[in-house]
């Protein structure tokens, strides 16, 4: 169930007031941020977590990079080209990279990192399904690879900006253990990691010699602090200068709005909050019954009244920010008789349970999951009965997680 997409990742920076001006990002200093998650692992293969990647991303490179527009740009690629009807890409590799360590980046760094991600060591994160479609990776010279695909896949090059295609050193990935590598990353990204101390924070180091030149602050602080309110007086204090979402619900925009050391940044996202079904087993395998539960939920209420009106109703996980969206597909509308009479067709005794597993770190999206019920204004005799489970996600959890016995699961999509 497609609940909306944010007008705004409303709260993407919080800014505090700082001696050196509006944007810190544009001086030198050190920028301390709050992030509600610790993923647990800084490996680019162990995670699809968000906010694994708003650190990680200043660490590694990948061959391609998505800027600030939300468009592709070259990134350790230089330039690429489609081949064999689609089958072939072949990238032009940047030349004098480094990585952290000193190691050269060239061909077999791309070759080592898609082998890896593919191979047996793939295997145990959630990310190598994203890149299943390459066969192989073929080097034709020291800075020219081939990706080699089995199909055409259009949107192979957007996946390519993120998650599990960052490159990584072959000697330092081969020569340490695995839970050091997960605990110490290494890239060719703007920043270098220097400290890491578990639910606690990060801190990230200025990389002088990055290709792109060196960075404009000296050093990055994370933080993790996943209660909203501590995040906010932190912020108050000016102990941090952002607050990255989902940390700070809708409802505490009043409190940082009138405090006049503080500012709301509001950009466009291409974030989807939805309900994915298990289809499998369990009532929600009856697509009468999705859509009932669809139907029954009064979304523009929620936008209005959890969401501050900074959301917009959406027919798919695509965002109009998203390769693939398409401007002509309309959400299935809010009819409260239509969806009884799904529910009685589909034999769903009243008092089914469905389960919502939701996760739990993410405080504006537990606000709209707990409407969701609310707003379906079942009658009496009707209803299912739901129930929430706040769900704290880990690196363990999302390499290991298995999908099948939830019957509904509140979910993100980021495309």
């Amino acid at each position: 169930m497609k609940l909306g997409k944010t007008r705004g990742a409303l709260l993407a920076a919080v800014l505090a007031a700082l001696p050196f001006g509006v944007m810190p990002a544009q001086a030198a200093g050190t920028l301390t941020i709050s992030s509600p998650q610790d993923p647990g692992s800084w490996d680019p293969i162990d995670t699809f977590l968000v906010n694994w990647s708003s650190v990680a991303t200043n660490i590694y490179d990948g061959l391609v990079y998505r800027g600030p527009d939300t468009k592709i740009v070259p990134g350790l690629a230089t330039e690429w080209e489609v081949l064999d009807e689609g089958k072939r890409i072949r990238f032009k590799l940047r030349e004098g990279v480094k990585f952290h360590n000193g190691e050269d980046f060239n061909a077999e760094a791309v070759k080592f990192t898609f082998d890896r991600l593919l191979g047996e060591e793939g295997k145990k994160g959630p990310q190598r399904s994203n890149y299943a479609v390459i066969e192989k990776v073929e080097i034709v010279d020291d800075f020219t690879v081939d990706l080699v695909l089995t199909q055409p896949d259009p949107v192979l090059i957007t996946k390519l900006a993120g998650y599990g295609a960052m490159i990584v050193p072959p000697k330092y990935v081969t020569e340490n253990e695995e839970d050091f590598v997960n605990a110490n990353p290494v890239g060719t990204g703007p920043f270098k990691m220097t400290s890491y101390e578990p639910k606690v924070g990060v801190k990230l180091e200025a990389f002088a010699d990055h290709w792109g030149g060196a960075p404009k602050l000296d050093a990055v602080e994370y933080r993790f602090i996943s209660e909203p309110a501590t995040a906010v007086a932190e912020l108050q204090a000016g102990r941090v200068d952002i607050v990255i979402p989902p940390t700070i619900p809708i409802s505490m925009v009043p409190t940082i709005e009138a405090d006049d050391k503080l500012e709301i940044v509001s950009v466009t996202s291409p974030t989807v909050y939805a309900l994915r079904f298990n289809t499998g087993n369990g009532i929600t395998a009856d697509e009468r019954v999705r859509k009932a539960m669809i139907m029954a939920v009064d979304r523009k209420a929620i936008i209005d009244a959890v969401l501050g009106g900074q959301a917009k109703q959406i027919a798919s996980f695509q965002s109009e920010l998203s390769f693939g969206y398409d401007p002509e597909m309309e959400p299935l509308p809010f009819d409260q008789a239509k969806a009884k009479e799904l529910l009685k067709e589909a034999g769903v005794a009243a008092g089914a349970p469905v389960q919502i597993d939701i996760r739990g770190n993410d405080a504006t999206f537990g606000e709209v999951t707990q409407r969701s019920p609310a707003t379906c204004r079942w009658s009496a005799s009707t209803p299912p009965s739901s129930r929430m489970r706040p769900m704290f996600c880990s690196t363990t959890s999302s390499r290991r997680q298995d999908r099948r016995d939830v019957p509904a699961e509140l979910g993100r999509l980021d495309a």
